[in-house]
């Protein structure tokens, strides 16, 4: 159906894809990216988690073997077919996906399989050498071993209830009805009032704008850190007033590490406000305490894999970090 509506249809590709990955546009969601070197950035980070490190490791490896067999000149011409094809698949891929200036977790994804096949490639030419069998049989049930056990690991995100659904149930059994509380405009946040009890799926839940309410089992109040803060049109001054004018709204403070983690990220010139806000928040100078956080690692046989350093885009969406703050003295009135 693109071709009925080309024109929208172009400049949403051009508007959510092109320009951010190119570095035209620099859009709040992918602030992650704005002190790391991106091609480095793949190595270190979107294949060692992605994939686990030892088929990260034993997968390049493998792809460096295949480069060095292209080299021998009494190669078989149909060997050298498929040599080629193995080979030039993860190089052109990475040279042309790795030069985006936003490189996504999930932008590593059609590498898997190549990495798979060089690795085992690689494993079997070792096999074939007698005095590299021995070492080369241990390190390949090393790799196969760690990288089940790092995707069983994984599961545990999807066995365990979500954190976003715990934090419900804990704001349901402890926080009073019709409480204040102070929200970011994220998917993150967890489920409260009518989109808790009857979840639409084809709806919009997440509370966009800077003065946006909702008034249902709890009074919601947004504070606009994806566009009002983000943006430059208002000063520190008028930054300062606004975050300070929705905190004496509320007595709770409800939100995901989303922004906490993007800010992070971000230079002071332009976005000390608002890093500075949630650093005294979260040190209790604004008069709210951290009194819950829910989360879910990745973990098996009770072994937990610490994967805050993963890509954020790989972890907001199924297993993010949910924060509730309250009030330490009695709101102003």
């Amino acid at each position: 159906m693109a071709f009925l509506y080309f024109h929208r249809f172009r400049q949403d590709i051009v508007e959510q894809i092109v320009n951010p990955l190119t570095g035209g546009t620099r859009p709040i969601w992918i602030a992650q990216f704005s002190d790391v070197q991106p091609q480095w950035y793949w190595f270190t980070t979107n294949l060692w988690w992605g994939f686990g490190p030892g088929l990260e490791l034993w997968g390049l490896l493998g792809i460096a073997w295949l480069v060095w067999r292209l080299t021998r000149p009494s190669l078989p011409a149909g060997e050298r077919r498929t040599t080629i094809v193995a080979a030039a698949f993860p190089l052109i891929y990475f040279l042309a996906a790795g030069g985006t200036t936003a490189p996504m977790a999930r932008y590593a994804l059609p590498l898997a399989p190549a990495f798979a096949v060089a690795a085992g490639a690689f494993s079997a030419f070792l096999f074939d050498r007698p005095r590299w069998r021995t070492a080369a049989v241990a390190a390949t049930a090393i790799v196969v071993g760690t990288t089940a056990c790092y995707a069983l690991a994984y599961m545990n995100i999807y066995r365990s209830p979500d954190a976003r659904l715990e934090a419900s149930a804990f704001l349901s059994a402890n926080v009073p009805a019709g409480s204040r509380i102070l929200v970011e405009p994220s998917h993150g946040i967890p489920p409260t009032g009518t989109y808790r009890r009857n979840p639409s799926f084809y709806g919009d839940y997440v509370m966009w704008g800077a003065n946006t309410e909702r008034h249902e089992d709890y009074a919601l109040y947004t504070l606009d850190t994806y566009v009002y803060l983000y943006g430059g049109r208002a000063s520190a001054e008028q930054k300062q007033e606004y975050i300070q004018s929705r905190l004496d709204l509320v007595d709770f403070i409800l939100i995901d590490d989303f922004y906490v983690q993007l800010y992070r990220h971000l230079p002071d010139s332009s976005h000390g406000v608002v890093k500075r806000y949630y650093d005294a928040l979260f040190s209790g100078q604004l008069g709210f305490d951290l009194i819950k956080t829910f989360k879910v690692y990745p973990a098996l046989a009770g072994v937990t894999i610490d994967d805050d350093a993963a890509e954020l885009s790989s972890r907001m969406n199924d297993h993010p970090r949910v924060y509730l703050f309250m009030r330490r003295q009695p709101r102003a009135r």
